[in-house]
């Protein structure tokens, strides 16, 4: 085979691969547009996307952990945690045993746990109360349905939240409790005056709406409201003058300059009074 004819058939080879690739790419893009297409109609298949990722699931905390975060927020948690502590210090002293100091220095610090009031009892009030609840808990067996009632007529008030009238109810039911429960009358009895005392302070210490102090012994009493300012008594004969129309609208420009006056003519040079003419001759 001669050099030429080699050539010829090489050029000939690259040519159909040419048109071979060129009728590939020109079917697949034909494919394509009518997919095209119909995606952008109305009801047309929309390219699929990528699945949604599940959010990842908190762990569960433990109880005690609740606990904690409960005391951490403040609230009802917090002093329902507070309410639980002292139930437990007091369910912790057994009937007719002795108490231990260690177990009064936890029941003061449960029972000024419980104040919420920016105002605290004093140390003394709180310490002679620990001492005769937890006498009077060592006097029976206290059961814990009782010891949570007790619990929680004394949060209310050291918080001041029994109003005055009923101190006293709330007191003698305190020390009913007690007494049922197995402790003394003079125990008992002991108890509700420390209540009554608490109770009577903190309410003139609960705070108001404004953060102050109670008024007149109400817990969240309100100061009174400002008067209102008077409005300005009408003109005699019961019509009320219209007020001033105060004119706001731009004061006119003042009028152009007069144009200047012409300029005077220039003086004539020709004399004011010309000579007289000669008189003609006289013949004779």
């Amino acid at each position: 085979m001669s050099k030429l004819t080699w050539t010829m058939v090489t050029l000939g080879a690259c040519s159909l691969m040419m048109q071979s690739e060129v009728k590939a790419r020109a079917g697949e893009a034909a494919s394509q547009k009518p997919r095209q297409i119909a995606q952008a109609q109305p009801g047309g298949t929309a390219p699929a996307t990528a699945p949604a990722t599940a959010a990842p699931t908190k762990p569960k905390q433990s109880v005690a952990a609740a606990k904690a975060n409960a005391a951490r927020k403040g609230g009802a948690g917090n002093q329902k945690v507070s309410m639980d502590k002292l139930t437990t210090d007091l369910d912790a002293i057994k009937a007719k045993s002795a108490v231990t100091p260690e177990q009064k220095k936890l029941v003061a610090a449960d029972l000024m746990a419980l104040v919420k009031n920016p105002v605290k009892p004093s140390q003394a009030s709180v310490d002679q109360l620990a001492n005769n609840l937890t006498k009077a808990k060592s006097d029976g067996n206290l059961s814990k349905a009782d010891q949570a009632k007790v619990a929680g007529d004394i949060s209310r008030m050291m918080n001041g939240h029994v109003p005055a009238a009923e101190i006293e109810k709330v007191a003698t039911e305190t020390e009913t409790t007690l007494t049922t429960g197995g402790a003394t009358k003079e125990d008992a009895q002991a108890v509700a005056n420390d209540l009554k005392a608490i109770g009577t302070q903190a309410l003139k210490n609960a705070p108001t709406a404004k953060g102050k102090p109670g008024a007149k012994g109400k817990p969240g009493a309100k100061a009174p409201a400002p008067a209102a300012p008077a409005k300005p008594a009408a003109p005699a004969g019961g019509l009320s003058s219209p007020p001033p129309v105060v004119n706001l609208a731009p004061a006119p420009a003042a009028p152009a300059a007069a144009p200047a006056a012409p300029a005077a003519p220039a003086a004539s040079t020709a004399p004011a009074n010309p000579p007289a003419a000669d008189p003609p001759a006289v013949k004779k």
